[in-house]
């Protein structure tokens, strides 16, 4: 494997190990598939780790479908999540049809949204619950708080 350059030497060693052909798409497909979102993930990271996946099947030679990805991203996430992203996105979704005009960048910034307001009312719960326990509240005793 004779290679002039540290790219060229990646290049030679992910095409003779990386697995090609119908079996590779079927377990990237699969790996796709069983892809969830956890709490605790970064939902920027989900979104990367899908579209890596849907570049990996190209680099393969398959392709998927807008509409298929579409539907591998919502697959994903939460069922709660899903609800309300049909419910606030109604009119992303109804114009679905046909199928093959999905605007994936629209459902993936409703996505990123749907997580970001999620993280949004987790902080301000954080913080009424810090009211209830006296955080914030100026001490008696300070007597900049007078």
């Amino acid at each position: 494997l004779p290679a002039d350059t540290s790219h060229r030497a990646w290049q030679s060693l992910r095409n003779l190990y990386e697995p090609k052909g119908f079996m590779a798409s079927i377990s990237l497909r699969r790996r796709m598939r069983d892809t969830v979102r956890k709490d605790e993930d970064s939902v920027d990271d989900y979104i990367a780790k899908m579209s890596e996946y849907k570049w990996r099947l190209l680099t393969i030679g398959y392709s998927m479908s807008d509409a298929d990805f579409a539907i591998a991203l919502l697959s994903g996430i939460p069922d709660s999540w899903f609800d309300n992203i049909l419910w606030q996105n109604q009119d992303i979704l109804s114009s679905l049809e046909p199928v093959q005009k999905v605007d994936v960048y629209r459902i993936k910034l409703a996505i990123v949204h749907e997580a970001r307001r999620r993280n949004l009312f987790a902080e301000l719960g954080a913080l009424r619950r810090d009211r209830r326990n006296g955080a914030g509240r100026p001490r008696k005793d300070n007597p900049m708080s007078q």
